[in-house]
């Protein structure tokens, strides 16, 4: 068996996520990003970080 390409990979998964995708766009007003979640709580990873490095506050 050969082993897949990534455009074969990419296809596959849209495949596995066509109902979530679907439902998603019947819907319309769902955040495909997570920017805001990530944006939320990068203030505590970053002074999280700091503990690690020798870089003062």
């Amino acid at each position: 068996m050969l082993p897949k390409s990534n455009i074969e990979k990419v296809l596959q998964y849209a495949l596995n996520q066509k109902e979530n995708l679907q439902i998603y766009l019947e819907i319309g007003n769902c955040v495909i990003s997570n920017n805001i979640a990530g944006n939320s709580i990068k203030p505590f990873t970053v002074k999280k970080n700091r503990q690690f490095c020798e870089i003062p506050e």
